[in-house]
């Protein structure tokens, strides 16, 4: 496994798949944006690209592991994507749908994220090695993807149905921060304990 980016990282299979899902992301705007009453096929194109993004996301991941592709580039450019992806899904559907539960999401992701990059870079100044994503980061991730392309393909969504998937979204987002949190205070506990 490599611990610095090298040439060849660029052009490994799988980051090739995390440069393909950040060129997604205008694709996915300029489709969701357009959509309406009279252009409802945007709807779904834009529902097509997020599924597309999310199956290239678990792929790039597999191959990875399957076949000892995992970089220092790749354990950047996956959460990157997913990231950005992320916030611009979260972004749109604020701006379509107007929702306040869909702008706390909005805010909850900005929070988590932010805290997020400051334990990183905590852990950088610190000269202790990032490790990749972890499976509670990735269910996070699976369930925002369904829960944000339910939201953006069903137009009219009953509010009490929007809501409950809201809260599962956020749920899932907090219980994956934990959970990080949690493998930082490991990491560099056991850095303190090693020096």
């Amino acid at each position: 496994m490599e611990t610095k980016i090298t040439k060849k990282d660029f052009l490994n299979l799988p980051n090739i798949l995390s440069y393909f899902r950040i060129i997604l992301i205008p694709l996915f705007v300029i489709t969701y944006m357009k959509a309406d009453a009279q252009n409802e096929q945007y709807y779904y194109i834009s529902t097509a690209v997020l599924v597309l993004s999310g199956l290239t996301d678990v792929l790039d991941g597999i191959i990875a592991r399957k076949f000892n592709l995992i970089t220092a580039l790749g354990k950047i450019l996956d959460p990157l994507a997913d990231k950005l992806t992320q916030l611009t899904m979260v972004i749109c559907l604020s701006l379509k749908l107007k929702s306040l539960p869909i702008m706390i999401v909005l805010m909850i992701f900005i929070i988590k994220e932010v805290l997020m990059l400051t334990c990183g870079f905590i852990m950088i100044r610190k000269d202790i090695t990032i490790h990749g994503s972890k499976w509670f980061g990735k269910l996070a991730t699976v369930v925002f993807y369904i829960v944000m392309g339910l939201i953006a393909l069903i137009r009219d969504m009953p509010g009490e149905i929007l809501l409950t998937l809201i809260l599962i979204a956020a749920f899932f987002m907090v219980f994956a921060f934990f959970g990080y949190i949690s493998q930082y205070k490991k990491v560099i506990k056991t850095d303190i304990m090693h020096k």
